[in-house]
């Protein structure tokens, strides 16, 4: 969310409860008013905000819903000194009309959402300095609810964007083939296309400027059956929402000519020095998913570009830095980035953005364009570097699609075209395309679920599972079926570990023998697979499996004999798992720390020493 960076917030939060409900609460402060506040929830919400008085204190509230999750929000004005104003924001997630089953993705959604939302704001903690209801309070509430009925009809929302247009508010999107920029100009409206499909339109008259405005925005106003479907004027007032103040910039320093040498190089010194000490500075934050090899742990993350205070911020003329980061899995404080490109800030960017996979020491990347990073060198080649080494593959780079199962094929729309890139030359190969998965089939390979599993083969008519004792239902017994796939079930229930015997051979393999070999209870327990979608991931000396449980409020990790007994166990202080990395020296755990009063709950990596259960983490924020 575009939120003043310098303010504050810390995140008190729970987990999902029986019914599908989801909560966190967060308090920040901001230099900006409720109106400019309440304006910027809105902008990135896509729903319009009401304003209201509860007792003496002013509330906005909103409903929304995206991607299946039902959101009620309430922002509270709490207290305000004469430069600060202080906030709470709590949001509510509700999915109960949702299979059980999909719970923690849809938690995963909401927690996701909430933290695009907020993600630029920083950690304070109440009581505030602020006095609730003062003299600034007072203002500053009877401004808010003043400014929440400025307009009243379409008619006058239209007007409101036109007259700011023509004083310098621009529209603009950026996307993987090149993106558009709206604005004013010689007295005229102008329409400027740039990429892979440029062009220019200027609109002599209002009305057909207006109707492209709505056009080009009807994706965010008019968002598919699972949102919530907005009203015209409502609808409007969202895009107006979505207007860069670009021609609202002061000039922070006056322009001065006709200096001497030695003034212009103090102005220079000067110049330095703000830049590096008063500039505001970005936190880098992840985008997509970790991967590993078995000596790296590889990230790509995005940075806002640092720039100076001033008193609009110019959100258009914000830039994004994407790089890929490097973590060795020895020593996680040896780390190594790898610039990918600089764009214009944009959301857009993040769904696009994910590692594809490695390739012997190379990495191949997708963010708005296909990059392979060589770690032996540190070069970077990005899809017009391998249309170079490629002649005529410029146009195919653009359009393919991109596949990885331990080499990186590239396929045509058409699926009649597919070359691979082996990683010593980059000279593309003709390939028959790879068969085309589902959406839904992509969505559940990256799902950590797919890491976990209820049991295994141990050997050759041997098996190890869990299951809960007391259940009739799904108590392994002589005669049943084992699973196929031994997928993980219900991770609400307490489960012991039980070991048996059964003929593999058998399409449908029957339990011959079975026992309980533990009286250890593992609440929600899942085992570890040897990589995602994989066989039962098997430790040697000494022989054993990996673990995860729940207790006391976070993820815990045992290591556990095929006789059952506890090698060693190590809580994790998870409270959310997001990412399972198997490995036999060190298991990569990606999750959020159950938060406390001291600490946030910003995502964390964890490196897990399979021989001591010794833990090693890092933030994934810079």
């Amino acid at each position: 969310m575009s939120m003043p960076s310098g303010g504050g917030k810390i995140v008190e939060s729970g987990r999902a409860d029986a019914g599908g409900r989801w909560f966190r609460v967060l308090h920040f402060r901001d230099p900006r008013s409720p109106s400019e506040i309440r304006q910027a929830f809105e902008r990135d919400t896509l729903v319009l905000w009401a304003v209201k008085c509860v007792g003496r204190e002013l509330r906005m509230n909103a409903e929304t819903q995206v991607e299946g999750v039902r959101f009620q929000l309430e922002l509270r004005f709490l207290a305000a000194t004469r430069l600060e104003n202080f906030y709470s924001l709590e949001a509510v997630g509700c999915w109960d009309r949702t299979d059980r089953a999909n719970f923690d993705h849809q938690r995963h959604r909401a927690e996701g959402w909430f933290q695009g939302w907020t993600r630029e704001l920083r950690e304070i903690a109440p009581p505030f300095p602020g006095e609730p209801y003062s003299e600034h309070y007072g203002e500053r509430c009877e401004v808010a609810l003043s400014h929440s009925g400025n307009l009243r009809k379409v008619a006058d929302v239209q007007r409101a964007i036109l007259e700011g247009m023509r004083r310098g508010g621009t529209f603009g999107r950026v996307h993987k083939e090149g993106g558009t920029s709206i604005f004013w100009r010689r007295g005229r409206f102008v329409r400027l296309d740039y990429g892979d499909n440029p062009g220019r339109i200027e609109f002599a008259d209002e009305v057909s400027f207006l109707r492209m405005l709505w056009e080009f925005h009807e994706w965010k106003v008019r968002p598919s059956a699972s949102s919530v479907a907005l009203q015209e004027f409502d609808a409007w007032t969202v895009i107006l929402r979505q207007m860069s103040a670009d021609g609202g910039a002061r000039v922070l320093f006056p322009r001065w000519s006709n200096l001497l040498g030695a003034g212009l190089l103090i102005l220079l010194a000067g110049g330095i020095a703000t830049w590096q000490f008063l500039t505001i500075k970005s936190a880098g934050f992840p985008l997509g998913q970790v991967a590993r090899s078995s000596t790296h742990v590889f990230q790509v993350f995005g940075t806002v570009e640092r720039r100076l205070p001033g008193f609009r911020r110019l959100a258009m003329k914000e830039r994004l830095r994407i790089d890929l980061r490097a973590v060795s899995i020895a020593d996680p404080s040896q780390q190594e980035s790898f610039h990918l490109l600089t764009q214009p800030l944009s959301t857009e960017i993040m769904p696009m953005t994910r590692i594809l996979g490695l390739e012997g020491d190379v990495v191949w990347v997708q963010a708005l364009d296909l990059f392979a990073i060589d770690l032996t060198t540190g070069r970077v080649l990005r899809s017009a570097d391998l249309a170079a080494l490629n002649g005529g593959l410029g146009g195919f780079l653009t359009t393919a699609r991109f596949h990885f199962d331990g080499r990186l094929v590239a396929v045509a729309p058409d699926e009649h075209q597919a070359y691979v890139f082996p990683v010593d030359s980059f000279k593309a190969i003709a390939c028959p395309p790879p068969p085309r998965g589902t959406w839904m089939d992509e969505q559940v390979k990256s799902r950590f679920e797919s890491s976990l599993c209820s049991g295994g083969w141990l050997s050759a008519g041997e098996w190890l599972a869990l299951a809960p004792r007391d259940d009739p239902r799904d108590l392994p017994e002589p005669g049943k079926r084992l699973p196929r796939d031994f997928s993980p079930g219900r991770m609400d229930r307490k489960l012991s570990v039980f070991r048996g015997t059964a003929d593999p051979s058998l399409e449908h393999a029957t339990i011959q023998a079975c026992r309980r070999i533990s009286d250890a209870e593992y609440p929600s327990g899942v085992l570890l697979r040897s990589r995602p979608g994989g066989d039962l991931l098997q430790l040697r000396g000494p022989d054993s499996v990996l673990l995860l449980s729940w207790k006391q409020g976070g993820y815990q990790m045992t290591r556990l004999s095929p006789g059952g007994e506890a090698i060693w166990s190590m809580p994790t202080g998870l409270g959310q798992l997001m990412q399972v990395l198997p490995g036999t020296d060190v298991v990569v755990l990606v999750g959020v720390p159950t938060p406390t009063q001291d600490r946030s709950a910003d995502p964390v990596l964890l490196l897990v020493e399979v021989t001591t259960g010794q833990i090693r983490g890092l933030s994934l924020w810079r």
